[in-house]
């Protein structure tokens, strides 16, 4: 009877964990569904009430992301980055690939690697 109770008194937290999910879900495909508007700027588009009111859950996600560092020392270690991987690498890859393996280096983590 105790498990029955401990697992009872649990469920409506899995509800909740559930319905966000949902939500989530819902509001990523209504925003992938809307047409894109490249009159507006991304920062704009999120600051807008209309949209934060209507993707409350992506736009904390935007604005975290479209947020520029708030110090010079991370771009210019993402240069020096870059000028170690050109230097030792320049010969074998392209311009294109030397790239994307920065973006990749920095951002492994964010996609569970």
């Amino acid at each position: 009877f105790v498990a029955f109770r401990k697992s009872e008194s649990q469920e409506p937290f899995n509800n909740l964990k559930l319905e966000a999910g949902t939500k989530a879900l819902a509001e990523l495909e209504d925003y992938l569904c809307q047409d894109p508007s490249f009159s507006m700027e991304p920062y704009e588009f999120w600051r807008n009430d209309v949209n934060s009111a209507k993707y409350p859950l992506i736009k904390k996600l935007a604005l975290k992301y479209l947020s520029a560092p708030g110090i010079a020392i991370e771009c210019q270690s993402v240069f020096t980055q870059l000028e170690c991987i050109t230097g030792e690498l320049r010969n074998i890859w392209e311009q294109e690939d030397l790239e994307k393996l920065l973006f990749l280096h920095h951002n492994i983590l964010i996609y569970g690697f």
